[in-house]
């Protein structure tokens, strides 16, 4: 059986996911959680820098399960990302990109 969901205005099934598969992926590692805490804690200047060479944090495509986003997260892309129990409690977002 397959966890099935849209991600656009047709429901045009974009991603499949097995269902024996979803205990694995809900245990997002700490692995996971530290990358986002690392990426969250990236200085304006850093941000500055990163728009002065048309760099941008792009975690598009991603499955987040039970990650806490704070911190810094402005200018990226969230493209077609899949969450469940994240949250971005006090996030900066500016620029960010959902569509």
């Amino acid at each position: 059986m397959s966890l099935k969901y849209a991600n656009n205005e047709n429901a045009e099934v974009s991603k499949i996911i097995e269902l024996e598969q979803l205990p694995e992926i809900l245990k997002s590692g700490q692995d996971i959680q530290t990358a986002i805490k690392v990426l969250g804690r990236r200085s304006a200047h850093a941000i500055d820098e990163e728009k002065r060479v048309k760099f941008k944090i792009d975690l598009s495509d991603c499955f987040f399960s039970r990650v806490s986003f704070t911190g810094n997260f402005n200018d990226a892309s969230f493209h077609d990302i899949f969450i469940i129990g994240s949250h971005f409690h006090e996030t900066k977002l500016n620029g960010a990109e959902f569509l």
